[in-house]
């Protein structure tokens, strides 16, 4: 609790005098509210007891003041706390957007993308309500608290000590129930999550889920989970009302009892009218506190509870700290080495001792069956992994000692499901290189056979393209995923299955495209067909995470082996 709400605090520190002015603002607020009652108290006994008109007249023009300055501060209070709330909470979605972006890719393995999404939003928001309303009360009550109990052991010392025997036993159940508060409060963040998670995979999945009758399956789905978030917001609201019922309970009962005890006092002028009438309003006060604290503290527990979860996603490494690398690359020519490299995802070896030498500018495929390691060889060449034994050289240097960032600058990896981003065509482009001009834009178009196409839509390059580019081909969103790479103009280019789900005449197209994409620079190409790949200067053939051949497309069929067998397969299977 204590380190949860420690680090929570830490976003604050930037808006340092905020916070203080804010605190300024609730010290006044609490002084006036405890200001008041002691001027009610002059008044009664100015006007019962000693008939001073003139005394009366004076406290209370100074009640009306203290409520106006009250009620300004109140207002400028709750301006600045809310203002607060928006701007940490808009900071801490900052901040955990970025480490999302920078977390290493086995992260993103092992999560669901919904539940980081509830991460991001729904406990950032709780959080934020913490900030813009709950936070107030975390300085005011305990002010109002000890003020208010002060201000009554000065009126009365033994009406106080009386009223006083009843609080440890609130104090010992409020502690336990806000355990449970926590507890349920991260198991409702939790469903939500998983509710996150299924919305949004079926939103981004509907052809499936309409192709395979899937609508009832996952809505029965989603009501089985919202039962069990219902089940146990009900647990966490039984805490939280348990909580407040104690402290009404608890409020009442002494209220009674000061009362008759105090009127008793009034009799035998051990208090004035006017003491009692103060008493009593400060009693009130100080039980609407306990009141509201424990509330407070539900409310507390519920957003340290959030912030766990928020701050188990920030302390994963991020990419850079696994990937840790010191050389800056200032120019690539494109020189590729597999030195002895072996992968294991858990327990599988998916690469077993890899040895791969492409030259500066070389044309290379790389086929095999599906769980050969293919694409296992490109996420290690970008880094998004390192071997688990042995290295891989670009220019004679090690990849583990080149920074992430710096080797992506020089490569671009087209891969066959090809993402497009809410935005224009012309801002899905200009992704390959940020701040290109208009003339770079459309060349690039252009160059990947793309052209003619966008300037067809209805808005050409500036037509909105729908979540993921869905009124777009698959070749149209492959054809601007080559224009992002003619844009970025990188020294090292990797085709993943770039072409596996295309027909052929949109193939031949991109085909096309990519031939120009090659000149000069170092290029793998990942493919299933192979008749896509014949005119690679090597091809080499990998199966069971080990290289079996290598060589060009004549080569390899002279050899009669895997490669061979594969490919008369194919052919048969066009004919």
């Amino acid at each position: 609790m204590r380190g949860g709400l420690g680090k929570l605090l830490l976003f604050l520190i930037p808006f340092w005098h905020i916070v203080l002015f804010c605190c300024f603002l609730t010290l006044i607020t609490s002084a006036t509210t405890l200001a008041f009652p002691w001027l009610i108290r002059g008044m009664f006994n100015s006007a019962l007891l000693s008939k001073d008109l003139p005394t009366l007249k004076i406290l209370l023009f100074l009640s009306f003041g203290i409520l106006a300055l009250e009620a300004l501060a109140s207002y400028l209070q709750t301006l600045n706390f809310a203002y607060l709330g928006a701007s940490v909470s808009t900071d801490m979605r900052i901040k955990l957007f970025n480490h999302l972006q920078n977390a290493s890719f086995r992260f993103f393995q092992r999560v669901h993308t919904g539940d980081m999404i509830s991460r991001l939003m729904n406990d950032v928001g709780t959080v934020q309500n913490l900030i813009s309303s709950e936070i107030i009360n975390l300085i005011r009550q305990p002010i109002l608290l000890i003020g208010g109990l002060v201000l009554m052991l000065t009126i009365n010392l033994r009406l106080s000590l009386f009223v006083l025997l009843f609080l440890p036993l609130f104090l010992l159940v409020a502690a336990p129930l806000g355990r449970r508060v926590k507890e349920k409060a991260m198991a409702m963040q939790e469903k939500l999550g998983e509710m996150t998670s299924l919305v949004q995979d079926t939103l981004s999945g509907i052809l499936v889920v309409k192709t395979f009758l899937l609508e009832s399956f996952l809505l029965q789905k989603l009501e089985r989970i919202g039962r069990q978030f219902i089940e146990t917001a009900l647990k966490n609201a039984k805490y939280r009302a348990l909580m407040s019922s104690l402290g009404l309970f608890g409020g009442a009962l002494p209220f009674l009892c000061a009362l008759g005890y105090g009127s008793f006092l009034v009799l035998n002028n051990a208090l004035t009218p006017g003491g009692l009438v103060a008493f009593i309003w400060y009693m009130v006060l100080l039980i609407e506190q306990i009141v509201w604290l424990s509330n407070t503290w539900a409310n507390l527990q519920s957003a340290v509870g959030a912030g766990e979860r928020i701050f188990q996603v920030l302390e994963e490494p991020r990419e850079f700290e696994r990937a840790k690398g010191k050389v800056d690359l200032k120019d690539v020519k494109g020189e590729i080495i597999f030195s002895n490299v072996s992968f294991t995802y858990t327990e599988e070896e998916v690469l077993k001792g890899i040895d791969i030498h492409i030259r500066a500018g070389e044309k290379v495929a790389i086929v095999g069956p599906t769980g050969a390691g293919k694409s296992t060889l490109v996420a290690l060449l970008l880094r998004l992994y390192d071997p688990t034994e042995g290295d891989i050289y670009i220019d004679g240097v090690n990849l583990k000692e080149i920074k992430p960032s710096s080797l992506r600058k020089f490569v671009a990896a087209v891969p066959q499901e090809t993402i497009i981003f809410a935005g224009s065509v012309r801002e899905n482009i200009a992704i390959g290189k940020l701040g290109a001009s208009e003339e770079e834009i459309v060349q690039a178009a252009r160059l990947a056979n793309a052209h003619s196409f966008i300037v067809n839509l209805p808005q050409g390059y500036d037509t909105i393209l729908g979540e993921r580019g869905a009124q777009l081909s698959g070749g149209e969103r492959q054809r601007i995923a080559l224009a992002r790479a003619f844009l970025r103009q990188p020294r090292i280019l990797i085709l993943d299955e770039a072409t596996a789900s295309l027909d052929s005449e949109t193939e031949l197209k991109i085909y096309e495209a990519m031939e120009r994409l090659f000149e000069g620079r170092t290029a793998i190409i990942i493919a299933h067909r192979l008749s896509t790949i014949r005119s690679a200067d090597r091809i080499i053939v990998l199966f069971d995470g080990k290289v079996v051949e290598e060589g060009t497309h004549e080569e390899l069929l002279r050899q009669n082996g895997f490669y061979a067998r594969l490919y008369t397969l194919q052919a048969g299977n066009r004919i």
